[in-house]
């Protein structure tokens, strides 16, 4: 055979041509570290957007603080400038006073500091830096006591006098400015309830320009606009397309410059709702449970603003951009049952407190990653919470049938323990800060005066037929209702003073 016809088996091959280039043997672990390093890329990108948004929530909070000041420092004036044109005097010194509800300004000029030594109301604002580093605006403290710090003496005086209260025209006590409600809540009774709605009312809010938001059981949300100085309301809607699922609570808020509404749902969302005509906006996805309470921060002056923070089945709390319709910050790792009341703080915008199923209470600091303060000391599952307009109190209700009042100041000691014949449920402090109110199961709403120390119950509202689940109040603005209150029986009541007494 001629070798130009030797099959290709024949034909030798070079060693050298059998070895693959280096580049296709280095390509898979080139490969390999590119995707290390992009992944390092990826971790690193994570950490620095957590850093900005924890930079951004700082920044939030630094321009809250400014503005609580400059508003606490407005009253200042006004309230010296009233004093200067009452009394005539054209020097005064101003003191603190500390209440639950409000903090005021009285007048010293002319008075001796001896008149003043047994006045256990007279507070002074602490500069500590320690406080203002670890919780940001200032808080008011007794002279020389530190957060957490327990006074080793007069602590009986301290609690004794927590209250709102200023000297009037006439030298007699009267309510801080702006108080609400007008009339003393014994003789209030049922002005007007509301028309049957589908299921259970679960969840009720108010805006102070008189909107009433209720939720129930079958997905549906109602508001209504409350008609000042006339009993009943100018017009209503509901929610157009409902879940398929329940809602446990709802919150005005705002999404930009709109208004909204924030809703619990079982579907484990928040929706989010128009303040006008009720349409779904958006559903924000971050917990695994169903979603049993959330809250819109207020500013000082009881505004609308676009945070919310949100407490469900999964043991967590969610703190939500609602204009971004983003997660910025998980609460978990402490609760070890379902959370179903959250609250921010009404002062210090990074400070939220959750309580839970686990009997338990906590007291965030969002610039932390774990919670600040603990509070234990409830029998049973805690439902309901609110914080002081001072900020200086937490009040929760729990289904061992009391409502505790808590001193943050004192790593949540606690300073009163209200009693009801059952369990209590949701619980909301008047904007005044001298009344508390707390739904409870045997269809009463209770309305507590914490003007001192032991509370005192002010009023029973006796008109529901079922538990009364969830509480909020009225702007004195509307003038025939200071409290609405929503219960398993289809309604919700509105209270005020009767036709007599008005």
């Amino acid at each position: 055979m001629h070798s130009s016809q030797r099959s290709a088996e024949e034909v030798p091959v070079p060693a050298s041509s059998a070895r693959k280039p280096a580049w296709i043997e280095e390509y898979p672990r080139v490969l390999e570290k590119m995707g290390g390093m992009m992944k390092s890329w990826a971790d690193e990108r994570e950490r620095l957007v957590q850093q900005l948004e924890q930079t951004q929530a700082y920044c939030s909070s630094l321009a809250f603080q400014v503005k609580s000041l400059q508003e606490e420092n407005r009253q200042l004036v006004s309230a010296l400038a009233i004093k200067d044109q009452e009394r005539g005097r054209g020097s005064h010194t101003p003191v603190r006073h500390e209440s639950m509800g409000s903090e005021r300004v009285s007048q010293r000029g002319g008075h001796s500091d001896e008149e003043h030594e047994d006045d256990d109301s007279i507070k002074i604002m602490s500069q500590s830096s320690e406080m203002r580093g670890r919780w940001g605006p200032p808080v008011m403290l007794e002279p020389n006591l530190k957060f957490g710090q327990l006074e080793e003496e007069g602590e009986e005086e301290e609690a004794s006098h927590v209250s709102a209260m200023r000297d009037g025209p006439n030298g007699e006590t009267a309510p801080a400015e702006g108080e609400q409600p007008t009339s003393n809540p014994s003789v209030w009774v049922a002005v007007w309830k509301s028309p049957r709605q589908g299921m259970q009312i679960h969840g009720i809010d108010t805006t102070v320009s008189s909107q009433v938001a209720t939720v129930c059981w079958d997905g549906s949300c109602d508001v209504f606009e409350l008609e000042p100085h006339a009993r009943g309301f100018m017009r209503s809607w509901k929610q157009p397309a409902r879940p398929s699922s329940g809602l446990y609570a709802v919150s005005f808020g705002l999404k930009g410059e709109k208004r909204i509404l924030a809703t619990a749902c079982m579907d484990s969302l928040c929706h989010l709702l128009s303040g006008e005509d009720g349409r779904l906006l958006q559903s924000l996805k971050g917990h695994t449970g169903e979603v049993n309470s959330l809250n819109f921060q207020r500013d000082v002056s009881g505004g609308l603003t676009n945070r919310l923070v949100s407490g469900s089945d999964d043991m967590t709390c969610v703190v939500w951009d609602v204009e971004r319709g983003l997660p910025v910050q998980t609460l978990a790792g402490e609760h070890e049952e379902a959370v179903y009341g959250v609250k921010f703080h009404k002062q210090d915008a990074c400070l939220v407190a959750s309580v839970a199923f686990d009997r338990m209470g906590f007291l965030w600091d969002l610039r932390q990653k774990s919670a600040a303060l603990r509070l234990e000391g409830h029998r049973d599952d805690v439902i309901g919470l609110d914080f002081s307009p001072c900020g200086k109190f937490l009040a929760t209700g729990s289904d061992d049938s009391t409502c505790r009042l808590w001193d943050l100041r004192r790593t949540f000691t606690t300073v009163d323990e209200l009693q009801h014949a059952m369990e209590v449920k949701r619980i909301a402090w008047s904007p005044c800060g001298r009344w508390l109110a707390a739904g409870s199961s045997d269809c009463t709403a209770y309305v507590w005066n914490t003007e001192r120390m032991p509370c005192t119950l002010e009023g029973k509202l006796e008109g529901h037929t079922a538990q009364i689940f969830d509480v909020a109040w009225l702007p004195s603005s509307l003038g025939w209702a200071s409290l609405v209150t929503a219960s398993h029986d289809h309604h919700w009541i509105a209270w005020g003073p009767s036709l007599d007494d008005v």
